[in-house]
Order: C-alpha cells, then structure tokens, then sequence
C-alpha cells in the first residue's frame, strides 16, 4: 500500500531553512547527502 507525502508550508520552509545553514556551515557533499537521505526516508515512507 503506497503513502502519498504531502508537505505542509512549515515542513517546506523548514526543510529550506535547514539546506540554507547546512550550506553556510558544512560543504556541498554534506548538503547534498542531507537532500538525498531526506529524499531516501520519504520514498521509504512511501511504499
């Protein structure tokens, strides 16, 4: 049975919020892996 994700406006702003310090305080490899284990865990929801 699939979930379907749906992200409030204070989830997005948050998730934004936290890819903009991750950007100003740890390099480009950390905020990338942060999307992608962020995108992983939603997809693992998902299914």
């Amino acid at each position: 049975m699939a979930i379907e994700v749906n992200w409030s406006d204070e989830a997005k702003e948050t998730f934004d919020n936290n890819v903009y310090y991750l950007e100003t305080a740890w390099t480009e490899r950390e905020v990338i892996k942060f999307i992608q284990q962020t995108e992983y865990a939603i997809k693992r929801i998902q299914q």
